[in-house]
């Protein structure tokens, strides 16, 4: 058995209103046999903005990983949640999501390097009337590691979402298309027993058939994290 959390905000000098901040929390149970491994995960969390509380969502997580050989991993995930939007004006935006993957990781270099390859799709369905209907979605994600010296690492994430909602918006006249892309770029670097630090730029591009949702962010930061 295993329980962890985590906490995350953003402050502006001027901007508060696009100020935020998350509360996650995780219980779960994990399976470790021979070639095979399996983690099943309950979680929970809230999300403010400016300071409002706006989103509670609960859920659950299914993990299943296979060692196919020495250098190659097989990756099954399910996950599901139910996601309530807390302020009277944004309750019609509630929606429940399902979603599955299959990776592939292959280990390079004795060790020292991945490549990963997973391929993902599942919905949003809404449930409290969202206009613009359910949204099917599929993605695929490309992850690279290195570890460049004892205790020093880099990592590439990089991939893209596309989904398609389902009902036509009667403000716009059509069906809304989104596609999303991300990249990550960054180190890790154990600076002590239990402690490292990430710094890491990031990079999203959100292209949509509507311009209202369209908008690109670069966001570069400095994680310090404590492993128990």
């Amino acid at each position: 058995m295993f329980i962890g959390g985590e906490a995350r905000g953003r402050l502006y000098n001027e901007l508060t209103i696009a100020e935020y901040g998350n509360v996650d929390a995780r219980l779960g149970l994990g399976y470790n046999a021979g070639q095979h491994n399996a983690r099943f995960t309950l979680t929970g969390g809230r999300f403010w903005l400016d300071d409002v509380k706006t989103r509670d969502a609960a859920g659950a997580t299914f993990d299943y990983r296979y060692l196919a050989s020495k250098q190659d991993q097989i990756n099954v995930g399910l996950n599901g949640s139910r996601n309530k939007f807390l302020p009277d004006a944004l309750k019609v935006n509630n929606y429940d999501f399902y979603q599955a993957s299959l990776g592939w990781l292959h280990g390079a270099a004795d060790g020292r390097g991945a490549a990963g390859l997973t391929l993902l799709g599942g919905t949003e369905l809404e449930t409290a009337g969202r206009v613009d209907g359910d949204k099917p979605f599929i993605g695929l994600r490309v992850n690279l590691q290195y570890a460049f010296a004892d205790g020093i690492g880099g990592f590439l994430l990089a991939g893209a979402q596309r989904g398609k909602y389902s009902e036509v918006n009667p403000l716009f006249g059509y069906k809304r298309e989104d596609t999303l892309y991300d990249a990550t770029f960054g180190f890790s670097w154990i600076i002590a027993k239990g402690w490292s630090l990430r710094p890491q730029a990031q990079y999203t591009y959100n292209r949509s058939n509507s311009a209202l949702y369209e908008y690109d962010r670069t966001d570069v930061s400095m994680n310090v994290r404590l492993d128990l």
